[in-house]
């Protein structure tokens, strides 16, 4: 569906663009209606939609996503687990910087039940792990930009409650953010989301653009592409307020992403 994008003239950080994967166009059959539907929700910090709070946190799955071909060995390292802090906000611990390409060697993750998605939990982050529901301090390396994409965008999907506290402590003030503070999450629970797989398409210690595949749970074998562009900024990343990312485009294969994420499929 998509061109993949050579690896040494990939955008920049500044790129004027759109964001997202360019390249061919739509498939020739159409898209079914449904899933027009599905993806028109998925881009709650462009658009929102409110709900009922279903936060919970009940079970955990670990898996091991597919290592990009000719890499290393998964790493038999066990994440680490995210601590629990009475109230948000506060300072979190010392992160660790390091600019290892984050798909390199494939990385375990436990990913966990987070009211309506299965958010990964990684030796990146998060390191914290609110009541309110936001899961925060990643570190300052390309894994901590993924890991922390994932998390806050399926901060994104949950109860209005959590949604809105995700807006307001993980991006960073700008237009962007105050629309989806306008009507933040929703409370369709018969639909469960997590990611499928991950692509870096610029990094640098201040900023970068991660591609990500959400999978639906009503739609199996098709994925919502999202490209959040984040900024660090008071020891964490943020989500940048002021230039989030455009609305979700449909994605029909993981060929050209690094497949991570509980039960992905080709």
């Amino acid at each position: 569906m998509f061109n993949k994008k050579n690896a040494d003239s990939g955008p920049r950080v500044d790129d004027p663009r759109p964001w997202g994967m360019r390249g061919a166009g739509w498939p020739l059959f159409a898209v079914p209606v449904m899933f027009l539907v599905v993806v028109a929700m998925i881009a709650v910090f462009v658009f929102g939609r409110g709900g009922d709070d279903t936060a919970s946190s009940e079970a955990t799955v670990t898996v091991t996503p597919s290592a990009p071909p000719n890499t290393a060995a998964p790493s038999t390292q066990a994440p680490t687990t995210a601590t629990s802090e009475p109230a948000p906000g506060g300072t979190c611990p010392t992160p660790k910087e390091d600019t290892v390409p984050a798909d390199t060697v494939a990385w375990k993750t436990t990913w966990e039940i987070a009211g309506q998605a299965i958010a990964p939990l990684t030796e990146s982050g998060p390191k914290v792990k609110q009541p309110d529901g936001v899961r925060r301090c990643f570190d300052r390396s390309p894994r901590g930009a993924v890991a922390f994409a994932a998390n806050v965008y399926l901060g994104f999907t949950q109860s209005p409650e959590v949604a809105r506290q995700v807006h307001l402590q993980q991006m960073t003030p700008g237009a962007h953010r105050e629309r989806g503070l306008q009507s933040p999450g929703w409370s369709d629970t018969s639909v469960q989301f997590s990611i499928a797989g991950y692509r870096v398409l610029a990094w640098s210690p201040d900023a970068a653009q991660i591609e990500l595949a959400v999978a639906v749970s009503s739609q199996p074998g098709q994925w919502s592409l999202v490209s959040p562009r984040i900024v660090w900024k008071d020891g964490d990343w943020k989500v940048d307020g002021t230039n989030a990312g455009p609305a979700p485009t449909v994605l029909d294969s993981l060929a050209t992403m690094t497949r991570w994420g509980p039960g992905e499929s080709s």
